[in-house]
């Protein structure tokens, strides 16, 4: 997994449909294979996967990939600064 890509859906409900959709295997026609994973964070949809499936999914979502936050090369967890560790951490947590 190389790529994050990030949406804000329109509520914490509706990140929670998108990722459901994804645990069918594929999102809006594009197929997820095997070491893609999916996340809804409150009212975001996060996606970790290759660089030309995040490609491919900014371009077939709903309204194409204008909406989309994309970040490459993301560090592993043995590589993660202490900011991102917190912020990683946070994410864990329950709301």
């Amino acid at each position: 997994m190389d790529t994050l890509i990030c949406m804000e859906c329109s509520s914490n409900s509706a990140a929670r449909v998108f990722v459901e959709d994804a645990g069918s295997g594929s999102l809006w026609g594009v197929s997820l294979g095997t070491t893609s994973r999916c996340v809804a964070v409150g009212p975001f949809l996060v996606i970790g996967c290759t660089p030309t499936r995040a490609e491919n999914i900014m371009e077939s979502a709903p309204g194409g990939g204008s909406q989309w936050k994309s970040v490459d090369d993301t560090p592993g967890v043995t590589q993660m600064t202490h900011d991102q560790a917190i912020f990683f951490g946070y994410g864990q947590m329950d709301e």
